[in-house]
């Protein structure tokens, strides 16, 4: 989450899977946009993949976030981000 209350682009890539999903990739180049950024909940580790629940600031707007990491020779990486309720491909309302 600092590389999003820093909005630091470079910082967030280097965390990133090779084979990220799409909206870690569009989170990162949006990141300029973010005024906040905090871990709402516990960290999920199961079976060399973690879950991490948080909330972004945007244009004043609280969106809550899962960010879904994976675990690849030793190191953790950022393989995944979904927001409840929201498709990202598309940014269409789900529910």
């Amino acid at each position: 989450m600092s590389g999003f209350a820093n909005q630091d682009k470079a910082a967030l890539q280097e965390l990133t899977c090779e084979d990220a999903e799409r909206p870690v990739t569009t989170a990162i180049r949006q990141a300029h946009e973010t005024t906040g950024a905090r871990l709402t909940g516990r960290l999920a580790v199961r079976d060399g993949s973690a879950t991490a629940s948080g909330r972004l600031t945007m244009r004043g707007d609280h969106i809550d976030v899962e960010a879904g990491l994976e675990s690849r020779g030793g190191s953790w990486c950022w393989q995944s981000l979904t927001v409840p309720g929201l498709e990202l491909g598309s940014l269409r309302p789900t529910g």
